[in-house]
Formats: C-alpha cells, structure tokens, sequence
C-alpha cells in the first residue's frame, strides 16, 4: 500500500478489507512518510539519510518532546486543582442535559449559571448546614462523655453501670471492677484524644473546603457554559478517530451519570432516613449519626447496618423497647432495601460492575483520592471497563485470529 500525505493528513485505513480509520498526528505522519520514501526510492533498503532529513528529524523530535513536556508541566501546574476539577467535570456530565434544555428558552450562559446555582443551592449550601449542625452535636458528645477525667466518665452514669455489670460477669476471670475502669479509661481518653484531633481538623478544613468550592463552581460554569466546544476540540486534537471518541465520551458520560447517582443518591436517602429514625427513637446526636450511616452505605457490602444495629441492642440492653423498635423497624424494614429499589432505578441495568469490584475501587479510591474517592474510585474503574469494551470492539477480528493462530 503507498502512503499518500493528503490520505494520512486527515486518516488513513489499515488495509483494504478493513473499513476502521484512525487520525495520524503530523509529526507521525512526517516521520512515517519519509521512511517510506526511503524504503522504496532504494530498492527495499534504506539508503544514506541527506542532511536536510536529519535536521528536519530532529526538529521534529524536538516538537514532540516540546509538546510531551508543556502537556506534563501543565498537568503539573493544575494538579493541586484536581479534585475541583474533577468535579466540576462530575457535576457538569449531571447536568448537561438539563442545562441544554434550559438553553432552548435563554442564553446558555444564563442556563449555565442556573445549573451552577443549583449545585450552590441544592448542595452545598445544605451540606454547609447539616455540617455545622454535626459539628455542634460532636462537641456535645466530647462534653458529655469526655470533658472530665477519663476514670471518671468510665465511672458515671450508664458508662458505671455498664462497668459494674460486666465486672460482675468477669469477676470469676479475676477482673476486678478497679482494674476494668483503669482500661475502660485509658479507652475513654484515647477516644477524647481522636475526638478533639477530628474536630481541630474539621475547623482547619472549612477554609479549605469554602476555597475548593469556590473554585469548582468556577470551573463548573465554564463547563456548563462551554462544554459542547472542550468536547468538540478534544475529539479535534485526539488521534483515534472522530467515531471512536464520540463513542467513548457518550460512554464515558452515561458511565459517570450512572456511577454518581447510584453511589451519592442512595447513600444520601439511607443516611437521611437512619438520622431521622434516629432522632424519632430519641437517640442523641441524630445528625451525626446520619453522616456516620452515608459515609458506611457509600462502601458495598458494609453498608449503614454497622451503625443502626449496635445502636438497636444498646436501646433493647437498656430497656428502651420503643426506640429499639423504631430502629430496627426502619433499619430493617426500609433502610435495608432502599438499595434494591434506588439502585436499579437510578443506575439502571446497564452498568454491570460486580459488587467485589465496586468494593475494591471504593476503598483504593479513599486511599488515593480521601473523600473524594468513594466516587472517583468506582469512576476509574468504569472508566478503565470502557476503554477494554472499546479496544475489544475495535480489534475484535485481530485478536480473534490471533488466538485461532
């Protein structure tokens, strides 16, 4: 087959029987079409490289190491930025479709900056709140339990009945009731110490999240604003075909849509109705636990029964049948099935990603991106599945003849 630089200037094919085409870069194609020429102006073998040739090697060497490095240094540079970015990029794929309908009736810039407020508004503003309202509950559960000395919390109240009880039961092991305080308050104060450190940290991280915010709102409305052109130009600028790549951003869309929502959506609707079973049952710091119970429903196959059923067995061990009753009631009457019903609804049948899977990129996610990573874990992970689905599709006819071979 002879290279044409009209042909591989835009794209070329693989052979006559296949139909696939793909876009060559012009230093590439340069470099791919003078060896060409030299492979055929001498007989099948390479002859003596002119001068000219090799300055224009080099010079286009030295493109493509120009261009490697400013594409890494602008990576660099934006990489303190990245969680914002990235979900400025989450929110934008959420709400693209809404913000093209808005758009039919005004300005786009309008309908991006009512997208935009609906973020503010509809998220951050009521996760500010409950936040602060957590926060205020944290401090009140480190009053009541660990302002004073730690033998004495261990000592006080339902803590000194709980203690006496179970001396009781350990008294025949030769644990005295002295020396099960002196461990239960060496606990007591580990817990105050942690307790403290959280809620430090949570006062230092304010700022940080209110800065964050800010600029993921930025960025959220350009996308909103300006989203349709950044695809258009990166399906421009990408070498693997216009086809390909509309193929792998309408993927990858569905893909993140269906992630988020099945992952934020049904953990939000499981930690706000185990909060208020929570705060119905009389049980102190109800907001709290609701956070606790959307941050452990976020991970599969743990889920907000770690939280609300110890919480049942402390109300029935101490006597309140009523709350006990409306825990489990709830517990296992709504929280527990709420994920058989949102989930299908929300993800839909398409996205086929195993539980273990979801486990483990849920977890490596918080491990490498912290909070963030309960959804930007399973995200790669759909990511990485649609670029395998995609490399199979696109050499399904290769790979089927090199395994026959």
């Amino acid at each position: 087959m002879r290279l044409s630089r009209a042909s591989l200037l835009s794209t070329t094919s693989c052979g006559e029987k296949c139909n696939c085409s793909f876009a060559i870069p012009r230093p590439l194609y340069f470099s791919a079409i003078n060896i060409a020429r030299l492979w055929e102006t001498n007989g099948g073998q390479f002859a003596t490289i002119h001068p000219t040739m090799k300055f224009r090697h080099y010079r286009e060497g030295l493109f493509v190491f120009l261009l490697v490095a400013s594409i890494a240094l602008a990576g660099w540079v934006v990489l303190p930025l990245a969680m914002p970015l990235l979900w400025a990029g989450i929110f934008a794929i959420l709400l693209f479709p809404l913000v093209d309908r808005l758009a039919r009736r005004m300005p786009r810039w309008l309908a991006a900056l009512a997208g935009t407020g609906i973020v503010l508004v509809g998220g951050l503003v009521p996760l500010v709140f409950i936040a602060g309202i957590a926060l205020q509950e944290a401090v009140s559960v480190y009053n009541t339990f660990f302002s004073d000395s730690a033998n004495g919390a261990a000592q006080s109240g339902a803590v000194g009945a709980v203690v006496s009880w179970l001396a009781g039961l350990l008294a025949p092991y030769g644990i005295t009731q002295a020396a099960l305080t002196a461990r239960l308050g060496d606990a007591f104060a580990s817990a105050a110490s942690f307790l403290l450190n959280g809620l430090v940290a949570a006062g230092q991280f304010t700022f940080s999240f209110v800065l964050q915010a800010a600029i993921m709102l930025y960025l959220l409305f350009f996308f909103l604003k300006d989203g349709s052109r950044i695809i258009a130009w990166l399906i421009h600028i990408l070498p693997l075909g216009d086809q390909y790549e509309r193929q792998i951003f309408s993927d990858f869309a569905a893909t993140t849509r269906a992630v988020t929502k099945g992952t934020i959506a049904v953990a939000l609707a499981q930690g706000a109705i185990g909060g208020v079973a929570f705060w119905a049952a009389g049980v102190p710091a109800p907001v709290l636990w609701g956070i606790a119970m959307t941050f452990f429903a976020l991970i599969p196959s743990i889920g907000p029964a770690i939280i609300w059923a110890p919480v049942g067995f402390a109300l029935l061990w101490i006597g309140d049948w009523y709350g006990a009753l409306v825990v489990f009631g709830v517990g296992v009457g709504v929280i527990s099935v709420i994920d058989n019903i949102l989930r299908p609804l929300l993800v839909g049948r398409d996205l086929n990603i195993p539980d273990p899977i979801i486990f483990v990129a849920t977890l490596g996610g918080i491990a490498t991106f912290g909070l963030s990573g309960f959804v930007l874990g399973p995200l790669v992970f759909a990511f990485a599945r649609t670029m395998v689905t995609f490399f199979n599709n696109t050499y399904r006819d290769a790979l089927n003849h090199n395994a026959k071979s």
